[in-house]
């Protein structure tokens, strides 16, 4: 199957314990994919996500526009627009804009969760 996605036209929701953060998910289940996700971030200004960890899958987030602080337990790292951070299966992880601008970034996960 191809398909060509316009996330325009995806609806935004706010994962579970994120705040002011919105994605539109391009690949999914809901458009046939079997291993993998993608997902269109955007965190506005102030937004964070609460430290959390995913029990099946991996995680790249790359900044395409802006930069984000990626929380973890024992510190943090920014990232810039360009820039991707990897997270591993059960790595505590979390993120914050502290800047005055949106910031947009893909999430790319595989496997998918069950």
């Amino acid at each position: 199957m191809v398909k060509v996605i316009k996330p325009e036209e995806l609806e935004e929701y706010s994962p579970p314990r994120h705040y002011d953060i919105f994605n539109r998910q391009m690949v999914g289940r809901p458009m046939g994919a079997e291993k993998m996700s993608v997902a269109l971030g955007r965190i506005s200004p102030g937004g964070w996500a609460e430290i959390h960890s995913h029990d099946s899958s991996e995680h790249c987030h790359y900044i395409l526009k802006g930069e984000v602080v990626v929380t973890m337990p024992n510190g943090s790292i920014k990232v810039t627009e360009g820039q991707a951070v990897w997270t591993g299966v059960r790595e505590p992880h979390g993120m914050r804009n502290e800047t005055n601008q949106d910031a947009l970034y893909l999430v790319i996960s595989a496997p998918l969760a069950p």
